[in-house]
Order: structure tokens, then sequence, then C-alpha cells
């Protein structure tokens, strides 16, 4: 049973009693020494130390609990250093918004249906995960879920990736927003149709064509090319998987 807090105020052996937490379900003191107290959770059987005062009050977190949007488990890595969030800490935790937060959902209807895999739900294991990943770290790369895994719905630690916004950038096309024509196409107020691509930020016209078919197969020829000449220029910072993807980057048919 779960003992009432305000009972244990002048008590100071309390050990064996159970004591119902704010936010992280029921814990039993195990010991008590100079007036600290070490509890076990029963959910997650996470031990820690905490004061007495705390200990009535319900004011002890288990760290072992999926605490963070439901599912994530921060372990005992600090989330900051020094007040400031840990890179690691603040990513995760935005991939875990992104995909279970009802109220990030409203905004960013998205990533409705979007999953992490089980070990990226552990803190620990995605911070350690980073740590080994080509690209963590540099200034304007991100973390890709979709290039390796084939426009996955899981954030995993099999398909995720660090890259470059220039790569990031070149493989999310406009389809939604690129109207009737075909992607790179559109019409000439002259007549026949015009065809363009997005080159290091640029557009770059390629010129008109009688028909849609043959512009949407000058934009298909001209995007291929500078996909690999991107590849190229990237291939000594990016991860070979990442490399061998857009050496081999082809786009379908209209």
């Amino acid at each position: 049973s779960v003992s009432r807090r305000n009972r244990y105020y002048n008590k100071s052996n309390i050990i064996g009693e159970r004591f119902e937490s704010k936010n992280y379900g029921i814990f039993e003191v195990i010991d008590y020494n100079n007036g600290l107290c070490k509890v076990k959770f029963i959910n997650t059987g996470y031990e820690t130390t905490s004061n007495k005062h705390n200990i009535i009050i319900g004011a002890v977190k288990d760290k072992l609990a999926p605490s963070v949007h439901g599912v994530g488990i921060t372990g005992m890595l600090p989330s900051r250093i020094d007040g400031v969030l840990v890179p690691q800490y603040q990513l995760w935790s935005s991939i875990l918004q992104r995909c279970y937060c009802p109220k990030y959902h409203k905004t960013q209807p998205s990533y409705i249906g979007c999953t992490v895999s089980e070990n990226f739900k552990k803190y620990e294991f995605f911070h350690n995960w980073c740590n080994d990943q080509i690209g963590f770290g540099k200034e304007g790369w991100q973390l890709d879920k979709d290039l390796l895994g084939g426009e996955s719905h899981s954030y995993h630690e099999d398909h995720c990736v660090f890259i470059p916004q220039d790569i990031n950038v070149i493989l999310h096309s406009n389809s939604k927003s690129r109207g009737s024509f075909a992607l790179g196409v559109s019409i000439e107020r002259s007549g026949g149709f015009r065809a363009t691509v997005n080159n290091w930020g640029e557009s770059k016209f390629l010129g008109c064509f009688d028909t849609e078919a043959e512009a949407f197969l000058a934009y298909k020829e001209a995007k291929e090319m500078y996909v690999r000449e991107v590849a190229e220029f990237y291939k000594s910072q990016i991860d070979l998987r990442v490399y061998e993807f857009l050496v081999n980057y082809r786009i379908g048919d209209i």
C-alpha cells in the first residue's frame, strides 16, 4: 500500500514504505542514512536517493520512465551542461516532439504517423549514436530519415544520416507546388515548354521545347548530373552510403 505523506514528517526510519511520485508512479524506500533515502521505482527498477521531504511530497524523478513526450527515456546522461542544453538532447527531444506531440501536429500535420525506433527512444543510445555519425555537429548539416530509408516514416538508427543542407534541398522536390506540369517544366507565354533546374541555389534556364516530355527530359538529365556533381564535391565529407545513393540517383519518368 502507498503511505500517506504527512504521516512520516517525524519518522526517521521509513524503510519499506511506498510513496507515489507526482509524475512517475510508485516507489519504495529501500534504505535510509543520515537524512537521505534510497528509493526504488516499482515500474522500472530505477534507484536514486533523495531527502525525506521530497520523498514525502513525491518530488522524485524516475530517469528510466518514458517521460519525454510519453515515450522518451532520459536515462543517466545529463540533458544540460552548465545550464545549456546538450546538442544531442536538443535534437533527440525535437525528434520526439515531431513524432509524438499532438500540439506540434496541429501546425505540422506531415509528421502525423511518424515514429522513432525503440533504441532512439533512449536518450543515452541516441547520444552515443550521434557521436559515431559522420557530419554530426557540423554547421548547416541536418539529420535525414528519408534518404536511405526510402521516404520512411520512422527515425531509425539504420537509415538516419547527417547530410549538408545542399544535399537535403536537392533531394526534396516541390512536387506539391509544381502545378500541373512535370518537375522542372513550366509553360511559356509565347508557346512551348520551359525547362529549368536549381543548381547550387540558383535557377538555371535549360531552354524552351515543343513538348512537355522534351522539357522534362532536359530537366531530368541536368538534375541527375547536378546531383552527381554534388556527390563528388562532398565525397570526402559524407557517409559512404550517402555518396553511393547520390551517384546512383535517378529521376523517374514523366
